[in-house]
């Protein structure tokens, strides 16, 4: 069946409930291919948005740091043999302004992805204000039309963690840009690759009785699958049957959740039965306190932030008949995924 999710195998049924080919009255472009500029995370959530560009019949040129990133990118349009667009990529990174010259050129939208899990930010989390700055520049110097930018639930100027304040002076930033923009705010999502579900399953599978889990587990999620968040990453590009409007759009899975939930459905779909220990959340804040600015204080932080949607666009985004996979269904990708590694 043409149209195949990037990396999809048997035993990997990552797309079992997402569509792949075109549904009657999906739109499809047609005439003049639409060429979006990826740049930012790649190796998960930037290839399966250049899939989704791939699948509405849009065209992709994405900015490669490595060879992981480039085969990534290479694969989905392999998943897109008869897509009239294509994939063009560009060896770099956020830090070189040729590179991003270079990928931007031409470019009638552009897209920054920047996943955040529980434990901070996946691409660049150091420098990503100035990347985002860098971003925005480069993309009004090349005339680009359309900004996306991948922020996260939660994001605000007061948040506990640096990541979600550094979201949010993102996204003024790209508010600032005298073309449309879009920002894309997401619940942590969900995959193989994810370094969110991907981490409770693993700590589900060891065989040891127990686990280790940071507070009580109560922080509130609503995880969202990469596909769903490609597919409606790629309808900003689109504009039928209709234009979106620029602005903020909230995505979110179609269910809402815990940490400790999560690690208890996963244990029990594997008979791997725990006994949780608790670190209590009054001794990881003066662990926090502590250790100010390091890895393991963001991710104390990151548990009093919120990931929950007050309301959820992502079903529009998809249209009629779109419908979100459960976590259920992520957790049986990963676990596939696991098995076939």
């Amino acid at each position: 069946m043409g149209g195949e999710a990037p990396g999809a195998t048997s035993q990997d049924p990552a797309t079992a409930a997402l569509p792949v080919e075109a549904k009657a009255g999906e739109p499809v472009i047609s005439g003049a291919v639409v060429k979006v500029a990826i740049v930012g995370e790649i190796p998960f959530a930037g290839s399966r948005v250049v899939w989704a560009l791939l699948h509405r019949g849009l065209a992709a040129r994405v900015l490669c740091p490595d060879e992981k990133a480039e085969q990534t990118a290479l694969d989905a349009a392999a998943a897109h043999p008869g897509a009239p667009g294509g994939v063009e990529v560009v060896r770099g990174d956020l830090g070189s302004p040729a590179a991003l010259a270079q990928v931007l050129e031409g470019a009638g939208g552009a897209c920054f992805v920047s996943p955040i899990t529980l434990a901070g930010r996946m691409y660049r989390p150091a420098s990503h204000p100035q990347d985002v700055t860098r971003f925005v520049e480069a993309a009004l110097a090349a005339g680009v039309q359309k900004l996306v930018y991948h922020s996260a639930l939660g994001a605000h100027a007061k948040a506990v963690s640096r990541t979600l304040r550094e979201a949010a002076m993102a996204e003024d930033t790209v508010k600032t840009a005298k073309c449309k923009t879009y920002v894309a705010r997401t619940a942590p999502l969900m995959g193989p690759g994810d370094r969110f579900l991907t981490e409770i399953v693993g700590t589900a599978l060891k065989p040891m009785p127990f686990a280790c889990v940071l507070g009580y587990g109560s922080t509130a999620v609503q995880p969202l699958h990469v596909y769903d968040m490609a597919r409606c990453f790629a309808r900003f590009y689109d504009d039928r049957p209709e234009a979106l409007q620029p602005g903020r759009y909230s995505l979110a899975g179609p269910e809402t959740t815990t940490l400790l939930d999560l690690l208890d459905a996963v244990s029990a779909r594997v008979g791997h039965g725990k006994l949780k220990f608790h670190a209590p959340l009054f001794v990881l804040e003066l662990l926090g306190a502590l250790r100010k600015g390091s890895e393991s204080a963001e991710r104390v932080n990151l548990l009093f932030d919120t990931f929950q949607a007050e309301h959820n666009d992502a079903v529009r985004l998809l249209g009629e008949g779109g419908t979100l996979a459960t976590i259920e269904q992520a957790q049986r990708d990963i676990l596939s995924a696991t098995a076939g590694a």
